[in-house]
């Protein structure tokens, strides 16, 4: 749970990243038309700014296979099909598709770049005991609980599943997921344990806001009203 160093983070911390998070919530409700676009671009762009390389959700076919159904969703919504111009039937499924890869690009980024010990100390400091540890704890599980899910999969498929009973190989397969994260959960319990760390007790300072989150900050919003003011 050691977080990653500063000059690593290019001097972003977790206000930083949590306020691109937010900002990639907020944003897409203030611009209108094509400007929606430039949201998840601004996102990747500053998310690469702040030092992140990579996302897992890039990578992953189901994000894939979610936007494409965001986009059929839309396209079914807006009269896909009824006769009007090709360009105004696929306006509102590209919309929602730039909103839902720009909260899933933030998010990568907020559970790739902030640790549970920070997560706990951002909680600490709000006046909310305990409530930013199970946070970050629940946040770092997640890579955790996809890649046991993809290894579960697999070791079900070499042994012949889902076979004649999908229903119930489907259930084993969940409750063996379920079963293995809550395992590596009560690990980071135990370890915090053992460096006598106690959520309900513990006298965390909140994290410090670093020249980086300012300017990431100062950057988006100055970005937003140039955005707003353009259309």
């Amino acid at each position: 749970m050691r977080a990653p160093s500063a000059r690593r983070r290019g001097g972003v911390g977790v206000y930083g990243y949590a306020c691109l998070l937010v900002w990639a919530l907020v944003a897409p409700a203030l611009l209108q038309g094509p400007r929606i676009y430039w949201v998840p671009g601004t996102v990747i762009a500053a998310s690469w700014l702040a030092g992140a390389r990579s996302w897992r959700s890039l990578a992953d076919r189901r994000t894939w296979l979610l936007l494409l159904g965001l986009a059929l969703v839309g396209a079914a919504a807006g009269g896909w099909g009824s006769g009007q111009p090709l360009q105004s039937a696929l306006e509102l499924p590209l919309r929602m598709v730039a909103r839902a890869l720009a909260v899933l690009l933030a998010a990568d980024t907020f559970a790739a770049r902030v640790s549970a010990s920070e997560l706990a100390a951002l909680g600490e400091g709000a006046g909310l005991a305990g409530l930013g540890f199970s946070l970050g704890v629940a946040i770092n599980t997640l890579p955790v609980l996809q890649r046991t899910a993809r290894s579960t999969w697999m070791a079900l498929r070499l042994r012949g599943g889902p076979g004649r009973r999908p229903w119930r190989a489907c259930s084993r397969l969940a409750l063996t997921i379920l079963a293995l994260s809550l395992g590596r959960a009560q690990e980071i319990v135990e370890a915090a344990e053992a460096r006598a760390f106690s959520p309900g007790r513990a006298s965390l300072k909140g994290p410090t806001w670093k020249s980086g989150d300012l300017g990431l900050a100062l950057g988006l919003v100055l970005w937003t009203a140039a955005l707003v003011l353009v259309g």
